[in-house]
């Protein structure tokens, strides 16, 4: 697992709406091997996906994710630097387990102490708390991962992961399983 490391999307001094490294430097998605996320959805995509309305309150969602290595990405709506409509900004964090989304997030938060400061709410993690859980089911046989998911009034999806070795496919029936679970 890398050191970890905490990036910024958003408004950051006169640079406007950009991938950040700490420091202020900008960088472009797809300068970052294994990164899963490209302009569009750190630009409002991830928000606009899950319907979360254009509101700003300090509430941050959060999703997970890579290629080759685990990012964490917290994102909310935010208008602390640009007034505008669709004003975004998120936090990009590598070299945390899956398992520790709240300790990526603190450490994020502090790397980014700027731009926590001049938030208008409190930027409170949001969970899935009361609700359904997104993961209804996962089974394990040999190489094999078997899910069950939802989608909000609608059918469940279905899904099976292969993997090369029973080994890859424990690991991921564990992770996901903890996935399940309240933090």
């Amino acid at each position: 697992m890398n050191e970890p490391t905490a990036l910024y999307f958003g408004f950051h001094e006169s640079a406007g709406h950009c991938l950040h490294w700490p420091g202020g430097m900008s960088v472009y998605p797809d300068q970052l091997h294994g990164f899963p996320w490209d302009d569009g959805l750190l630009d409002g995509g991830l928000l606009r996906n899950r319907k979360v309305p254009d509101e700003p309150d300090g509430r941050v969602h959060w999703t997970c994710g890579g290629r080759d290595e685990f990012w964490f990405a917290f994102v909310w709506w935010d208008r602390s630097g640009d007034r505008r409509g669709n004003s975004t900004s998120g936090f990009y964090v590598r070299g945390f387990p899956s398992t520790e989304r709240r300790a990526a997030f603190a450490y994020a938060r502090s790397i980014w102490a700027d731009v926590v400061a001049r938030q208008k709410h409190p930027l409170v993690l949001v969970d899935l708390e009361g609700r359904r859980p997104l993961l209804e089911e996962v089974e394990h046989q040999g190489r094999h991962v078997y899910v069950r998911t939802y989608t909000d009034g609608e059918a469940p999806i279905r899904a099976t992961l292969l993997f090369h070795r029973p080994e890859d496919a424990a690991e991921c029936a564990r992770v996901l399983r903890e996935a399940r679970r309240p933090a």
